[in-house]
């Protein structure tokens, strides 16, 4: 599905199947986009439509993009001075009005 959509500057990293259709979506694309400087993830329903949301952040090495329910996906930001952090993006649907909640964890 990402194919279908993905433009020159998108650069895929990760997918992840939705098992429990949360907000009617099946799967979820972690990309970066090289135009704006973000990490973005778009959220896939069964007919390929689809929903994203991104921040001005780079993404880890190893982003170890995760499902964990309920609409929620996390992954590994780098932060400016080169540490890794958490990052969960969730999605919810009420009708036709998408919401997304951003949330990040630093370790100590």
């Amino acid at each position: 599905m990402f194919s279908d959509i993905r433009k020159e500057e998108w650069i895929y990293k990760e997918c992840v199947v939705i098992p429990d259709d949360a907000s009617g979506r099946v799967g979820a694309v972690l990309f970066q986009d090289n135009t704006h400087g973000t990490s973005n993830v778009a959220f896939f329903d069964c007919e390929g439509g689809f929903q994203q949301c991104g921040t001005y952040a780079e993404l880890a090495e190893e982003p170890n993009f995760t499902y964990l329910g309920d609409g929620a996906v996390t992954f590994q930001l780098k932060a400016e001075n080169g540490m890794t952090y958490h990052h969960t993006l969730t999605i919810s649907m009420d009708g036709e009005n998408v919401s997304f909640k951003a949330e990040d964890e630093f370790v100590k």
